[in-house]
């Protein structure tokens, strides 16, 4: 009879832990999925390329809720369409014009501002791509690299 009670008391005891176990661990998992829900993976952007039209947006969310500063569009749009018009021209006032464009810039941010406006009125062409076909390398290097390597990589407001 003792030996009956004992195992009764052993599976009851078992079955109990067991019950406590699946409550707790139920538990854990609908609050790691909550996390995972309401979290998003940090995503940093990759400084060194500011010509990529979307390096823009990737520092604004990464920055979040810190607010940075961008070119203002409708200067974006009047530089792109005076950079796309300097095809027409000698490379010399090309030249020029460049190195004044690249000296207003303040940060990393505004230069990819302009890269995506510059993608838009130009239907599709790549900005680091055409001031390469715009420039010689040792023009390339000096008003256009040289420059972005002092850029900050943004401003905040």
């Amino acid at each position: 009879m003792k030996t009956k009670q004992v195992v009764i008391s052993a599976i009851s005891i078992s079955a109990f832990g067991l019950l406590i176990y699946l409550v707790t661990s139920t538990r854990k998992a609908g609050k790691a999925d909550q996390l995972q829900k309401h979290s998003s993976p940090i995503y940093i952007p990759n400084w060194n390329k500011p010509f990529n039209i979307e390096f823009a947006d990737e520092v604004k969310t990464y920055l979040l809720p810190k607010r940075v500063s961008t070119l203002e569009p409708a200067k974006a749009y009047r530089l792109a369409r005076q950079i796309l018009s300097l095809k027409t021209v000698s490379r010399q006032i090309a030249e020029q014009s460049i190195k004044q464009i690249f000296s207003s810039l303040k940060s990393k941010v505004e230069l990819s501002n302009l890269s995506a406006v510059f993608y838009k009125v130009s239907l599709g062409q790549d900005f680091y791509r055409f001031l390469e076909s715009l420039l010689s390398n040792s023009s390339m290097q000096t008003f256009v690299k040289s420059r972005v390597d002092q850029l900050v990589n943004y401003q905040l407001l």
